[in-house]
């Protein structure tokens, strides 16, 4: 989304009609939510872009709309929709549906993991990851030995076993959740986990369309109810058929 001021009187954006910073900003933020959350798919979505390099002030630049787009100024002072991605990356930097290796930038982990390939392993009792998510189900793939304990938005729960695919979790709420494991017993190992998102919509239209094919049944069978009434009472002698109507 391209932003110009009220003024401009450059070239004229040939991307529609420019909207202002704090809507650029809104939809900047809108639009990453709805990829996380709609399109799990996708891999790197970039804003373009973060800085246009050319001084605004020189001959060939003045009427430029290119640069309506950045998210900072050439002096690189921010605009709100840089203000607004950057106060928004605690909800944006989490894992929505998917599968994940462990070496995903999500998880975050202190320094007594190490990574090799895609497996984080524990290299000490005590070690703590972290794994932010939204969905209603999380699956954990582990390998190794030993445990892990587990504890989701703040509340314990079972420990872990480490070795195979188990779910952490199901039924949560389709919100935000924080899931924090620490090494236990040994030296578990995390190759990555699943997110499952069950949204309303999910569970409710299989009964919408379910209800409304029983009406478009009822409908049908109500139809050719009629239609045999029809067909018998041509078939009557005129008196007969009006004398049963």
């Amino acid at each position: 989304w391209v932003s110009l001021p009220r003024d401009w009187a450059g070239d004229p954006s040939p991307w529609g009609n420019p909207v202002s910073l704090e809507k650029q900003a809104k939809y900047l933020y809108q639009g990453y939510l709805r990829a996380q959350q709609e399109w799990p798919w996708m891999g790197v979505m970039c804003v373009w872009d973060f800085r246009w390099p050319y001084d605004p002030s020189a001959p060939d630049q003045a009427g430029n709309p290119t640069r309506g787009f950045s998210l900072v100024n050439y002096d690189f002072t921010p605009n709100p929709a840089y203000t607004v991605l950057s106060q928004a990356r605690s909800l944006l930097d989490r894992a929505y549906t998917g599968a994940y290796h462990a070496d995903t930038r999500l998880i975050q982990h202190d320094d007594g993991w190490t990574l090799a390939g895609t497996r984080l392993t524990a290299g000490r009792d005590g070690a703590t990851l972290r794994i932010p998510f939204s969905g209603t189900r999380l699956d954990l793939l582990t390998a190794g030995g030993g445990r892990f304990a587990v504890t989701l938005d703040g509340k314990a729960r079972p420990a872990i076993q480490a070795g195979g695919r188990v779910t952490v979790a199901r039924g949560l709420s389709d919100g935000q959740h924080l899931l924090v494991l620490t090494a236990r017993d040994g030296a578990p190992a995390l190759d990555g986990f699943v997110v499952v998102r069950r949204p309303l919509s999910a569970w409710i239209f299989p009964y919408i369309y379910g209800a409304l094919g029983l009406l478009i049944l009822l409908d049908l069978l109500g139809l050719a109810r009629v239609l045999r009434r029809a067909r018998r009472h041509r078939a009557l002698p005129i008196g007969q058929a009006l004398a049963e109507h």
